[in-house]
């Protein structure tokens, strides 16, 4: 498998999109014969999707005529379902965390000026603790 360190945020409960797409493709093709890249990349091309390049260059995958083990199935179907995911800007996610931070510190009685420097804390804290690529959107 492929080591890749970035993180990203996906919904708890997976969209239609994130198991609909390649996802679901990759399923259908674990119920065939032969279960190898070929079979997989000519079952995709025939159903109308493009081969992720990431799914090419998977080590397993680039023997065409070998079965992928099980571990390998598993991180398919995952990657294909994060490829899948919403994309999030960390700007809104941290406008997000500051004003969850705000309203609760006003239910709770705060004054305007505690209200916002508690909002303004949580979401710098926030922000320092999310990672993000260059553009500023989630990967």
């Amino acid at each position: 498998m492929t080591q890749d360190s970035e993180s990203v945020v996906v919904p708890h409960v997976p969209t239609e999109i994130m198991w609909g797409g390649l996802a679901r493709q990759i399923i259908l093709w674990m119920d065939m014969h032969p279960k190898t890249p070929r079979a997989l990349f000519d079952h995709l091309r025939r159903s109308g999707h493009d081969v992720p390049q990431w799914l090419r260059d998977e080590p397993e995958m680039q023997n065409l005529d070998h079965v992928p083990s099980k571990g390998t199935r598993a991180v398919l179907i995952y990657r294909a379902m994060l490829a899948a995911a919403p994309s999030t800007s960390v700007r809104e996610e941290v406008d997000q965390v500051r004003i969850g931070a705000w309203n609760a510190a006003k239910k709770a009685g705060a004054t305007d000026e505690v209200g916002y420097a508690v909002a303004k804390a949580v979401a710098a804290e926030f922000a320092a603790l999310v990672p993000s690529t260059d553009e500023g959107k989630r990967p």
